[in-house]
């Protein structure tokens, strides 16, 4: 409070030049409470820079609310969509902050509806993996899955070593038979992702047959991993358009230009927050139009 009565008052010789994130955060909820967004332009740039590189970074989850009070589209997004990805939940269904050995549970003083987008996100996320999973393995169970030309017997057995690992390697990761009940898969959708990628699978998956190039050719290990790349690259986001319209509102209050561009078309993919893939989502499905008008910020 004692910094923007000295830029109203006009004595601002006595800012400091660096804020830490628990005096940006204060800042943030008082220049909600009294609408001072505007006396802020020209300052807050400067005092938000620092911290940027360590936006996901432990303790730093309350970002979210900075993010919003203050219009930063691009990091509320990132750092919203980053915890849907990396948060376990426990067994009350709440969600606990990435990388914290102690469970701590992810603070809830953030902006209306923040957490429920979060769970949102990470539970339909979750709901395509496992989805897709289960069709991998009606696929390994009733197709013929072998690709390379050869006797009938020998095609069996190789289908046969494909549906066995890979239904061995899903038991021993907890995701058989449970694949069907979403709410009590406790691990977090990196987690997921991880598993499903990992060279324990391409091994569990190897194909002894006696060709050698049944590996090759038969392995399930190739359309699983293309398969977790598109899943990687169709995440849904951890934002809907009535927060979204109060993120920009928010921003045009400072003076930042109100943006009209679509959601994902600013954001790197949820690929790149996985470790999958680097690249700009250039098409995207739903266009997010904003208007100005005089309505209030969101309480």
């Amino acid at each position: 409070m004692f910094m923007i009565l000295s830029i109203v008052h006009g004595s601002t010789h006595r800012l400091p030049l660096e804020l830490t994130f628990h005096e940006i955060e204060g800042i943030a909820h008082v220049a909600h409470r009294y609408d001072l967004n505007h006396v802020l332009i020209g300052y807050l740039d400067k005092w938000l820079e620092p911290h940027l590189p360590s936006l996901l970074e432990i303790d730093y989850e309350d970002w979210l609310y900075v993010a919003w009070q203050f219009g930063l589209e691009d990091q509320y997004l990132t750092l919203a969509n980053y915890l849907a990805v990396n948060c376990e939940i426990n067994s009350q269904n709440e969600l606990l902050v990435p990388s914290t050995s102690a469970c701590r549970l992810l603070p809830d003083m953030f902006p209306p509806h923040t957490i429920f987008l979060i769970h949102t996100c990470r539970v339909t996320a979750l709901d395509n993996i496992l989805f897709t999973i289960r069709a991998w393995i009606e696929e390994a169970l009733t197709l013929n899955t072998c690709k390379h030309p050869c006797d009938l017997q020998e095609q069996a057995m190789c289908t046969a070593r494909n549906s066995h690992g890979l239904l061995r390697y899903l038991m021993q990761h907890d995701l058989f038979p449970m694949l069907g009940d979403t709410a009590r898969e406790t691990r977090s959708v990196r987690r997921i992702f991880e598993i499903m990628t990992s060279a324990d699978l391409r091994d569990a998956l190897r194909v002894g047959g006696t060709n050698n190039e049944h590996e090759a050719a038969c392995s399930l290990a190739k359309p699983i991993g293309e398969g977790m790349q598109c899943l990687a690259e169709q995440l849904p986001w951890a934002v809907d358009n009535d927060l979204l319209n109060a993120i920009r509102r928010n921003g045009a209050s400072r003076g930042e230009p109100l943006s009209e561009t679509n959601v994902p078309a600013r954001l790197v993919g949820l690929g790149e927050v996985l470790g999958l893939r680097d690249e700009m989502k250039e098409e995207v499905e739903a266009e997010v139009k904003i208007e100005i008008n005089e309505e209030p910020m969101l309480e």
